[in-house]
């Protein structure tokens, strides 16, 4: 089982992460949360314990998702990150490596490949 952190400041995109992970955590694959922002993202991650991946927005108020990345990168390096966003992510990706994302999805998100990510991750 691993912690799945989902970090977007759109609350409706909760619906969906809730809906594509549903069969994983009733199955007791993964703990899933959902926060609104970068600020509380550190606050669960804070309370957290064992494998966690986080999937984060990069277009963020307040603390944008590189941000978030390069926080993560510092107090909680075994945290695996993805960055998702509807911009190109070439505009990141140097930022990005350096921070050690594990890698990038586009949105609109196609939740088949992303689940395939993810697991990738805990294997």
């Amino acid at each position: 089982m691993f912690n799945l952190v989902a970090v977007d400041d759109e609350k409706d995109v909760k619906v969906l992460f809730e809906h594509f992970f549903n069969k994983e955590v009733s199955e007791g694959k993964l703990n899933l949360f959902f926060e609104t922002s970068a600020k509380d993202c550190l606050k669960t991650l804070a309370e957290l314990e064992g494998l966690t991946i986080v999937l984060s927005d990069i277009n963020m108020p307040q603390m944008n998702g590189i941000e978030l990345l390069k926080e993560i990168s510092e107090k909680y390096p075994q945290v695996k990150v993805l960055l998702v966003s509807a911009y190109d992510q070439n505009r990141y990706f140097d930022e990005m490596k350096k921070l050690g994302a594990e890698g990038y999805i586009s949105k609109p998100v196609d939740f088949a490949s992303l689940k395939q990510k993810v697991f990738s991750l805990v294997e």
